[in-house]
């Protein structure tokens, strides 16, 4: 039992991420009634910005960067949870403002659209 517990929560936790995936995309397609491929890596932009929060990479050797590290995990984990998704609702927000061209137009010109901000969001990724 306790080899298959650790599967048990990891199955679920991946379960439901991928159902609020899939709530996303469903929303957004039911609403704006287009299709966003941008949606994955606008989550996974907002967990790199969490995970450079928690791990204090964008404060270097300043002042604030010591007093940052010096923070209990948990502390910094908990910020992280409320500056990932606003960094990520953020940069959802400008791709929206590029998105709303597209509106009234054929439904191809907003996949396009998402599809390459998905690929320079992803490359932004890998490459900081």
């Amino acid at each position: 039992m306790d080899l298959l517990l650790p599967h048990i929560v990891n199955g679920l936790t991946l379960g439901l991420l991928f159902a609020m995936i899939a709530l996303g995309f469903t929303l957004i397609v039911g609403v704006m009634e287009i299709i966003n491929l941008a949606h994955g890596s606008l989550f996974a932009l907002g967990a790199y910005f969490a995970m450079a929060w928690i791990g204090g990479d964008w404060f270097g050797a300043s002042e604030f960067g010591i007093w940052w590290a010096s923070l209990p995990v948990g502390m910094r984990y908990a910020s992280a949870l409320i500056f990932g998704p606003l960094c990520a609702a953020a940069a959802g927000m400008v791709l929206e403002l590029c998105v709303r061209r597209t509106y009234g137009k054929a439904p191809l010109y907003g996949l396009l659209l998402t599809f390459g901000a998905a690929l320079v969001i992803e490359e932004l990724i890998r490459i900081s």
